[in-house]
């Protein structure tokens, strides 16, 4: 019989007749219950009709159980199938469970550029949907807050990342311009741009930092489809209320 021994944090070998497991904090990642079951049974110990490219449910591996399946194969599992089994399980996961695991996510391992009242099911859930409607998806929670989709949750505190790019006269012009626009998309910045006589790639980028405070990230145009125009010119407009603060600070002094 082969030993199972489970070790702390990272990842799996095979040592001769032993089995060593080191985990990979699966809960503290947020990767849903199911992936981690079936990345356990990757090699199909026991299941009869296992299939390792699909994701399979607790109720379906208990009827499928076969204690003469046990042991006939070979027990592989890499960070790679991990996360594969991750994106199956958020792909089909009912909207209810995810709701729930959402809520009981830990949020400690969020970057220091997230804005933390967004940490809500209700507003994750609404990124969640979003990159699923992108074809886009994702193996852990920790990713939306950790990796290329926390920039969903970054709202500007301070006018600090636009004032990198852009001086504070030519930025509070282009907020002015955008809170004009009847609808915010490619059209409308390319209307500004021309109006303003600037390059549309530089309205582009001061509208994504007045969205998610970052001149990196999804495209524009995505950004459009995924806030109301209500949403940017909120959030256009407290930016420039921010521009306003501080040069009437640096006039005062």
């Amino acid at each position: 019989m082969v030993n199972v021994i489970i070790v702390r944090d990272e990842y799996l070998v095979k040592r001769g007749a032993r089995v060593v497991i080191r985990f990979w904090k699966p809960y503290e990642r947020g990767y849903l219950p199911v992936a981690v079951l079936n990345f356990l049974l990757r090699n199909g110990s026991g299941i009869s009709g296992f299939q390792p490219s699909n994701l399979h449910y607790l109720d379906e591996l208990i009827q499928r159980f076969d204690v003469n399946h046990i042991g006939t194969r070979d027990f592989m599992i890499d960070r790679s199938a991990f996360d594969t089994y991750g994106r199956l399980a958020f792909r089909s996961t009912h909207r209810e469970t995810l709701l729930q695991n959402v809520a009981t996510h830990p949020k400690t391992r969020a970057s220091a550029d997230i804005d933390r009242a967004l940490l809500e099911p209700a507003y994750i859930q609404r990124v969640i949907d979003f990159i699923s409607s992108n074809e886009e998806n994702f193996a852990a929670f920790d990713e939306l807050v950790t990796g290329d989709f926390s920039v969903f949750f970054g709202r500007p505190s301070s006018a600090a990342k636009l004032l990198e790019r852009f001086d504070a006269t030519t930025a509070l012009t282009i907020c002015d311009a955008l809170l004009k626009v009847e609808r915010f998309d490619i059209a409308g910045v390319k209307a500004v741009a021309k109006k303003l006589k600037i390059k549309p790639k530089e309205v582009m980028a001061a509208t994504r930092c007045a969205l998610i405070d970052s001149f990196k990230g999804p495209p524009v145009s995505e950004l459009f489809g995924f806030f109301s125009d209500d949403e940017c010119r909120t959030w256009i407009q407290f930016l420039r209320e921010l521009l306003k603060e501080g040069t009437v600070s640096a006039e005062a002094s």
